[in-house]
């Protein structure tokens, strides 16, 4: 008993994740050297005062309803939330809270567990904004290839217009019938955005067979009927030097 004590107490002052433990009324009455150097409080100006003067007031309150309706019903509560140092400074704190009981199953204080992860949240950040980076710059791809059949095809934009209302039309009343997949916005936006890749691959079609006013042999149809490979070839090839580009930005 006296080693599981002590390997406990060794693991409080030396972990590098904060620890602080509070009485049944949030009040201070110990904590780690990791939480005063996550919170910026020395470890006297802690013991008495409660985790409230960390706040930051931009950690939404559902937060703090959801954290003590946990730890009430089950007794711990994970998540995040928003403090501020005194310097002004404000962190992400990933923060595991524990109810701490008697034999009896009353509350005798809580010991809650917190580490900073406010660079982490900056790259995921970063990371959306260079995914939507690559979206703007995918569907700009997108139209100008399409558009490019333009040289072959004088009354391709007007085509390509329509083709994309259409296709607006028909994911609208997928929707009315009960498509579920199209409820999600982003699903049913990339479907019309995509509505012009069929055009594609019609740069690579020889002019000869592409406006050739007759009807086209059977072999011709053949090659007609690659445009849509050619240009899912086209977009994978191009999609990958786009991402490239972006991992630099």
């Amino acid at each position: 008993m006296f080693e599981r004590v002590s390997a406990l107490e060794e693991l409080f002052w030396n972990a590098t994740d904060g620890m602080v433990i509070t009485d049944p009324d949030q009040v201070v009455v110990d904590l780690n050297p990791a939480f005063e150097r996550l919170s910026g409080i020395p470890r006297e100006k802690w013991i008495g005062q409660t985790p409230r003067i960390m706040k930051s007031g931009k950690t939404p309150p559902e937060v703090y309803a959801s954290m003590w309706s946990s730890l009430s019903s089950k007794g711990t509560w994970l998540g995040e939330v928003i403090n501020k140092r005194p310097d002004g400074h404000e962190w992400v704190s990933f923060l595991r809270i524990t109810r701490l009981t008697g034999p009896d199953g009353r509350t005798e204080g809580y010991i809650g567990i917190t580490r900073d992860i406010t660079t982490a949240k900056e790259q995921q950040r970063e990371l959306a904004r260079r995914l939507e980076h690559i979206t703007v710059l995918e569907e700009a791809l997108v139209f100008a290839l399409a558009e490019q059949a333009e040289y072959q095809q004088p009354d391709i934009h007007d085509h390509l217009e329509r083709v994309r209302n259409l296709t607006l039309l028909l994911v609208n009343a997928l929707r009315r019938l009960g498509c579920r997949e199209l409820n999600d916005p982003e699903v049913a936006d990339a479907v019309v955005k995509a509505s012009v890749i069929h055009d594609i691959g019609k740069v690579a079609i020889p002019e000869g067979i592409l406006l050739k006013p007759a009807r086209p042999s059977p072999e011709e149809y053949q090659v007609m009927k690659l445009h849509t490979v050619i240009g899912a070839q086209i977009l994978s090839g191009a999609r990958q030097r786009v991402q490239q580009h972006a991992a630099t930005v």
